[in-house]
């Protein structure tokens, strides 16, 4: 593999190869079909690095924290019923549900979410 760009001499540093090489060895290379579509939505910022966290697991729900040694209750802290992850917290709780269906109101839309994890539903 090499790390030259078509323009570059060999020994010449290029940031965006470097970037690539590290996101590479991360496992975040190209296969992300959908941050390219993510970064070109027209909405805030922060809304969209939400999403980019969301999509990358990097939320701190109790499913991850108790994967990182952290002691909880491990439940939603909405509902209370089920076990807190990403899924659940954002398509299947019976409370983000509920504020789901007043955001459609609101747009005066049906929001349905079809697929059973939050990168399908992407």
């Amino acid at each position: 593999m090499s790390y030259y760009g078509p323009m570059q001499k060999q020994g010449e540093y290029a940031p965006k190869q470097g970037y690539n090489l590290l996101m590479s060895r991360k496992g975040w290379g190209d296969s992300e079909w959908w941050a390219k579509q993510l970064w070109k939505l027209k909405c805030p910022p922060k809304s969209k690095n939400l999403f980019w966290c969301i999509l990358k697991g990097k939320i701190p729900t109790w499913d991850i924290l108790q994967s990182r040694f952290m002691h909880g209750p491990g439940r939603c802290t909405l509902c209370k019923a089920d076990a807190e992850s990403v899924n659940h917290l954002f398509l299947k709780c019976p409370e983000s549900i509920k504020v789901w269906c007043e955001i459609g109101n609101i747009l005066n839309k049906k929001l349905v979410w079809e697929g059973i994890n939050i990168q399908e539903v992407w």
